[in-house]
């Protein structure tokens, strides 16, 4: 996981509100946006995440698309509506603690708080094998460390091969 510990969950009393603001968000969508150029979409973005351009050039570069003399982004709209439904913070004990693998989760220094805070360390004891490791950057952790957060992941997927083939011999 990269900026996560699991799923997203709320409180079960909020069920109603989210389903509310979920469907209210869908019928308060704007049309898309429609940009004058790449560089426009690479300024916008980088306003809203933090992270450099040239990080941020391959993002936006497969996101968006040319239409006639404008650019548009290629997601879906719904994206950026509000969620219409979380699980429960008990659904996701359930799910995480269900996890018999080992699990890497990659937290950017300057990243989600909520990912720093106690909450989040009950969390990771809901995990069997948790190993979290942090690396500089915000939620686009993977784009500002790039080199550090492919060379954690390319460790803990040698330690499994690697105890994979020593329990077949």
């Amino acid at each position: 996981m990269i900026e996560a510990l699991g799923p997203m969950s709320e409180r079960d009393d909020k069920v109603v509100e989210r389903l509310r603001q979920g469907i209210d968000s869908r019928h308060a969508l704007k049309p898309q946006r429609e940009l004058p150029s790449l560089e426009a979409a690479l300024k916008l973005r980088r306003g809203i995440n933090k992270v450099a351009i040239e990080d941020l050039t391959p993002l936006v570069t497969r996101g968006i698309k040319q239409v006639g003399d404008v650019w548009q982004w290629r997601h879906d709209a719904k994206l950026k509506a509000d969620s219409i439904y979380r699980m429960s913070a008990h659904h996701a004990e359930h799910l995480i603690r269900a996890i018999d693998c080992p699990v890497l989760a990659i937290i950017g220094d300057d990243g989600y708080p909520e990912l720093r805070s106690p909450l989040a360390e009950q969390r990771k004891a809901w995990f069997k094998n948790l190993t979290v490791e942090t690396v500089a950057g915000t939620h686009h952790c993977h784009l500002q460390s790039q080199a550090d957060t492919t060379a954690l992941i390319i460790d803990f997927v040698t330690k499994l091969h690697l105890t994979a083939c020593d329990d077949v011999n």
